[in-house]
């Protein structure tokens, strides 16, 4: 099995988690990026990509032990304004957590 996917930023890291999902870190200009793919026995399919501004990405589980990744949003004060955001991975695809926590 093969896959290649154009990518202009800068690789940090590469890990295989949970799920069968392969996380990668990349960085470029003031923001981190991550991808996630996940892989199975039928090929490889991207299930995330996510952008952290100014500081680097979580990677983590939430409350039910499922995988997370919390990443940074801001507005153009980035540094005054960052807001952590959890994308959980539930049912095949990565969900943003809503305001109630859920």
């Amino acid at each position: 099995m093969s896959y290649s996917e154009p990518v202009g930023d800068s690789p940090l890291g590469l890990f295989y988690g949970e799920n069968g999902l392969l996380y990668s870190k990349w960085a470029g200009g003031s923001a981190y990026r991550v991808r996630v793919w996940r892989v199975t026995d039928k090929g490889v399919e991207k299930v995330g990509e996510f952008a952290s501004w100014h500081r680097e990405p979580d990677f983590t589980s939430d409350k039910l032990g499922r995988p997370a990744i919390r990443v940074y949003e801001g507005g153009f004060d980035f540094a005054l304004t960052l807001r952590p955001v959890l994308w959980t991975y539930i049912h095949g695809r990565f969900l943003r957590e809503t305001r109630n926590g859920n």
